[in-house]
């Protein structure tokens, strides 16, 4: 079943030491067979069974990982899912060219309702660079969330542990942007959904929706343009 408040099976898979053959097969084997709902934890690694049933037809609907130290394959493998409705990410570093792969996989999803960043960003010594880098992986993300027509949810909290050193965006823009976009998620994307002679009324619509974001005010018009001049 795709919804996870249903019957379900909550599997926990911690990775420390190499899986034997027979392990191996056993969870191909269930994650391949299962006819529920799988709600899947996965630490220290995102192992192979794993990364193949994210590719192929599975029922794994909400996915966390925890400190998973490689993630190059799980992207990519993600850019094929179309089971997930959660995924959420735990001190899990993410790699600036991951990031972008990340992105790139979910602005297609057809599922993905809600993400999860806590303490992915990869911690530099240099303070510019950290907020040099936060700016351009926060605007990628930007982009992913123009093309995802799916997506309702992003927790992207500050640790109150780890610092603020650690929080997943550019302050400013988060606050700007991203944060009212997902208020008023609705509107947004109706916007673009909508064309013909109601376009006028839906923009003005959504645009009263974001005044209280002078900045996702003007990504709207700005990303209108193309649409009104050719109507």
């Amino acid at each position: 079943r795709d919804d996870p408040a249903g019957p379900h099976h909550r599997v926990k898979l911690h990775n420390s030491t190499e899986w034997s053959q027979e392990q191996t097969v056993t969870v191909t084997t269930f994650l391949r067979r299962c006819q529920c709902a799988i709600v899947l934890f996965c630490s220290n690694s995102c192992p192979s069974p794993v990364l193949d049933a994210l590719r192929e037809k599975c029922n794994i609907v909400v996915l966390c990982l925890h400190t998973v130290s490689t993630t190059d394959e799980l992207f990519r493998a993600l850019a094929e899912n179309k089971s997930l409705v959660h995924l959420n990410f735990y001190e899990t570093r993410i790699s600036d060219d991951n990031w972008t792969v990340l992105c790139h996989s979910l602005s297609g999803h057809p599922k993905l309702e809600s993400l999860g960043l806590l303490c992915t960003f990869p911690y530099r010594v240099d303070k510019h660079s950290n907020e040099s880098n936060k700016t351009s992986r926060t605007n990628v993300f930007l982009k992913m969330l123009q093309a995802n027509t799916v997506l309702q949810e992003l927790d992207a909290g500050r640790s109150t542990v780890l610092g603020p050193q650690n929080d997943e965006f550019d302050e400013s823009i988060l606050t700007d942007v991203i944060q009212p976009y997902f208020r008023h998620l609705l509107h947004v994307r109706a916007l673009g959904q909508t064309r013909g002679p109601v376009y006028a009324q839906v923009m003005a619509l959504a645009l009263s929706k974001v005044n209280d974001s002078p900045t996702l005010a003007w990504m709207i018009v700005c990303s209108s343009i193309p649409t009104i001049l050719k109507m």
